[in-house]
């Protein structure tokens, strides 16, 4: 489960997604995960600011999450000026 609180700064448009990035097995990328967690606008995901990730996708590629490691996640709020820089990355959570 991947939870995430809104961004104390919109620029004066209001968010309407939100993307949840997950650390690549290379330990230097990060890439979004869509299909599993979308979180746009009045969605279920949108409003919990929560979405469940299966941990049989974090163990396939590009994540290939290993038992035991920290699964590392930063977010991204979206409104109608783009993307917001990537948050700081999760230092305490889950592991896999």
């Amino acid at each position: 489960m991947v939870s995430w609180q809104d961004t104390p700064d919109d620029h004066g448009s209001a968010v309407t997604s939100f993307i949840v990035m997950f650390k690549e097995s290379n330990n230097l990328n990060f890439s979004p995960i869509l299909d599993n967690c979308n979180p746009v606008f009045n969605s279920a995901s949108f409003l919990t600011k929560s979405c469940a990730i299966p941990m049989s996708v974090l163990r396939k590629t590009p994540y290939s999450v290993p038992v035991g490691q920290l699964i590392v996640v930063k977010m991204q709020a979206v409104n109608s000026k783009g993307a917001s820089l990537l948050s700081e990355a999760n230092t305490t959570g889950a592991l896999a």
